[in-house]
């Protein structure tokens, strides 16, 4: 049996603060959240540049929604692996409690 657990209860900031602030070898990206839309979910093209916020991505002429999506997401699962591992063995380490086998 499978269980879906929220990190945020445990850890109330967001993915990309937590990785930066506990040094995480991979870190979230940008990634232009209002450019997608049903229509052009297969797009290749150039770099929608004006649809990222914060930390532009470097432009390229072959941008493809497909692959850039799969990146980003990969990211943010690596991201997330490395928070709850680092989080779990600091817990483990200070209470002798996995943060996995008891959960909130």
């Amino acid at each position: 049996m499978y269980y879906f657990v929220d990190s945020y209860r445990l850890l109330p900031n967001s993915l990309n603060d937590l990785g930066k602030a506990w040094g995480c070898k991979v870190q979230k990206g940008t990634f232009p959240y209002k450019f997608v839309n049903k229509d052009n979910l297969n797009y290749i093209g150039p770099t929608p540049m004006e649809y990222y916020e914060g930390e532009k991505p470097v432009y390229s002429d072959n941008w493809n929604m497909e692959d850039e999506t799969l990146t980003y997401l990969n990211a943010d699962i690596m991201v997330l692996y490395q928070v709850l591992e680092i989080f779990n063995d600091i817990f483990y380490t200070h209470h002798k409690i996995s943060a996995i086998t008891y959960v909130t």
